[in-house]
């Protein structure tokens, strides 16, 4: 899609504590100071913006946000809180080919559950999001394909906390007239009983993509669910 004045860019996700993050950006900040002397020229994420992506959705309408809102909603109050287990970091492809540094996350059923729950219902919405993506925290992209492995083999095995899983984020990006970019985050805790989210539902005005929000628990097309927390 044409990055048009209010287009959004969404990315579905799961963040990183803070002290998590630290650690990783001052792992990172060290790594950096290496690159030049390998001849790597890398573009390192600033450490708050570390997460694990569970479904990239390119750029879309503004108004399709509130459906995806709800599929998060939906998802969300069907998923209990589950840990995940952080190791290594490493190139994302091996040999000459990498074309990111990352920190690998290892699957597991609780995340492959919810990896694969969002991928049909926002299958459902029109979106091409893989059932199995790469559950990895891009920690730097490379500016040209580069054999990362000299870069990364110091941190192979290093080890991190186990990181409690309690929210999914959706992120948005919104682009404005002036050419600035800022992100939305919106944050959807997991374990709510379906019955206290149903008692927490306003009606909003319907739209085209009210048909793909109704779900097995009676929540019907047409009704927004509140915040479940801020």
């Amino acid at each position: 899609m044409t990055e048009t004045v209010g287009a959004v860019r969404g990315v579905v996700s799961i963040s990183l504590p803070a002290a998590l993050c630290s650690n990783l950006g001052a792992l990172a900040d060290s790594m950096s100071r290496r690159a030049p002397g390998l001849g790597l020229e890398l573009a390192w994420m600033a450490p708050s913006s570390y997460h694990v992506c569970l479904a990239y959705l390119g750029w879309f309408r503004p108004e399709a946000a509130v459906a995806v809102d709800d599929v998060m909603r939906s998802i969300a109050a069907e998923t209990q809180p589950f840990d995940l287990t952080v190791r290594g970091i490493r190139p994302n492809a091996s040999g000459d080919a990498a074309t990111a540094i990352v920190v690998g996350v290892a699957s597991s059923p609780q995340l492959q559950r919810l990896a694969s729950a969002l991928a049909t219902q926002l299958g459902g919405l029109g979106f091409q999001v893989p059932a199995a993506p790469a559950f990895d925290v891009v920690i730097a992209r490379a500016k040209r394909p580069s054999s990362l492995g000299p870069l990364c083999v110091t941190h192979g095995d290093d080890t991190f906390p186990v990181v409690p899983v309690q929210m999914i984020n959706l992120i948005n990006t919104e682009v404005k007239s002036n050419g600035y970019e800022f992100d939305v985050i919106k944050k959807r805790i997991l374990g709510i009983p379906h019955e206290v989210a149903k008692r927490q539902t306003v009606p909003v005005q319907t739209s085209m993509y009210d048909a793909a929000l109704s779900t097995d628990d009676g929540w019907a097309p047409g009704d927004r669910h509140q915040e479940a927390i801020d």
